[in-house]
């Protein structure tokens, strides 16, 4: 227990001021076990964007921003559609979508009336214009690529106009520092440079932190930080080895071990080999006019434990951004791997990015509209889905509910197709026989014939009736010829 609490002391006394360290309400103090390294500030994480970092973010900010962004107007009113800019109703597909949704589900509970906003509306030309030197893929990109290697993306609507701005301007996420001043957890404002800016100046993207959901997030490169830099260090050491340490192919020496060279005879037989053994010439011959002794000289192959590391600190990283170990290396590689890796990194990274972009801009649109004078509260922005769906399984159980007898219309609102004519109709799964039509044959059954005559010795079910006629009737036209 003593060595605990001086442990958490420890820690109290290096906890940086409020402000000046990243470790301070956006992920541990400490970035190694043995608590020597402080844990990153932000523009060492920002420096952290290259070798691996890079691939991972890249990755997960191209994946996210070829995704589209869509607004949607959502109505619990049947028949209250959009009447000052074009709008188009949208399929089963995208209601079943957007009622999966955790920012739409609520709205779509009673939806009377859902469209795709598509015409000349202020907040899709904002979302496509961005500003003068973005377009909307660069802004996504770049908003994915500050959570990741940052852990919090900020944006700076500018130039209202009647309460809408005209362009976003994202802001470096590094440069930008929470106002702690009031000694809670919620910033009272974000420090640009001079430029204090208040809380709801500013639209904030984060990967939120255990240790503060309030303040900034706790990106993934500060998870894989150490990963990081023992990828650097292996890499670093490699290059010292080759570029700068002493490793020659070969030595030369004089041919008596009690003789030696001159100064220039040792500089002259220097010089001819470096010359003509050199570039394209290694391997040609080379005569000297003296005693010497030529000693190659091999060096050991690397330490199969150096790659084993690299390898660990590969599955780590990647695990860390939630981008599958299959889409940056090609061992073990084939097509089957390679798809179920598009599918875990699209679950597991793009689609959850995709779903923290699009709750905060529609909050940040429904704010825009406090008195709900332009019914911007029905807004919703939802990105498509980007999880690739099992083709064959889908059409597997489509078949199915045509074999159970379900209507045709059922399985094309689901797959999200329109509904055709006629595709109401519900059938038998035995013989596929509509129901309809088989319920009007029990309804009106065909007329049996009637066989209850005098002198008829048969039932109604069509057997011999042998209680009323003892002996059987003949048949006419038949005589029994005589015994002989």
């Amino acid at each position: 227990m003593s060595e605990w609490l001086r442990a958490e002391r420890s820690i109290e006394k290096a906890q940086p001021s409020v402000g000046t360290s990243y470790g301070w309400g956006g992920g541990p103090v400490f970035s190694d076990a043995f608590r020597f390294r402080r844990a990153p500030t932000l523009p060492a994480l920002a420096e952290a964007y290259k070798s691996l970092i890079f691939t991972c973010v890249r990755l997960n900010s191209d994946a996210v921003s070829r995704v589209p962004l869509r607004l949607y107007r959502i109505s619990p009113t049947r028949g209250d559609r959009a009447t000052r800019c074009d709008a188009t109703s949208v399929s089963k597909g995208v209601r079943l979508r957007l009622k999966s949704l955790a920012h739409t589900a609520k709205a779509m509970a009673g939806a009377g009336e859902v469209e795709e906003i598509t015409g000349d509306f202020p907040l899709l030309r904002l979302i496509q214009n961005v500003n003068p030197a973005m377009d909307q893929s660069q802004l996504i990109n770049y908003t994915v690529m500050s959570m990741d290697v940052v852990g919090t993306g900020f944006w700076w609507p500018t130039e209202f106009h009647l309460g809408c701005p005209r362009e976003f301007w994202p802001l470096p996420p590094h440069l930008v520092a929470p106002a702690l001043e009031t000694g809670g957890l919620v910033p009272s404002g974000y420090d640009f440079g001079s430029t204090r800016y208040r809380p709801d100046d500013l639209l904030i993207f984060k990967h939120l932190s255990m240790k503060n959901p309030y303040g900034l997030g706790m990106s993934p490169t500060q998870a894989a930080i150490e990963y990081a830099r023992l990828e650097d260090t292996f890499v670093s050491i490699q290059d010292d080895l080759l570029s700068n340490g002493p490793r020659p192919s070969v030595i030369v020496s004089h041919k008596d071990s009690k003789g030696s060279f001159g100064a220039a005879e040792r500089k002259r037989l220097e010089e001819d080999m470096e010359r003509k053994g050199r570039g394209g010439r290694s391997g040609a011959a080379f005569v000297v006019d003296g005693a010497v002794a030529v000693t190659p000289v091999s060096w050991a192959p690397a330490d199969l434990g150096a790659v084993a590391i690299s390898k660990y600190d590969l599955e780590r990283t990647c695990g860390c951004f939630g981008v599958p170990v299959s889409m940056v290396t090609n061992e073990s590689s084939n097509m089957a791997v390679a798809r179920e890796g598009l599918e875990q990194h699209a679950r597991n990274a793009v689609d959850p990015r995709c779903k923290t972009i699009a709750s905060t801009l529609t909050r940040w649109t429904h704010a825009l509209d406090k008195d709900g004078k332009r019914n911007w509260h029905k807004l919703f922005w939802a990105f498509d889905n980007c999880v690739p769906e099992d083709k064959l399984a889908e059409a597997d159980l489509h078949a199915k509910y045509i074999a159970m007898g379900l209507p045709l219309n059922v399985a094309l609102t689901e797959a999200g197709y329109d509904a055709v004519d006629d595709g109401d109709t519900s059938f038998i799964p035995t013989s596929l026989q509509p129901l309809s039509s088989a319920a009007g044959a029990r309804a009106h059954p065909e007329p049996k014939p009637d066989w209850r005559d005098e002198d008829a010795d048969f039932d109604q079910g069509g057997n011999e009736n042998r209680s009323r006629s003892p002996r059987r009737r003949k048949k006419p036209g038949r005589t029994r010829k005589p015994p002989g």
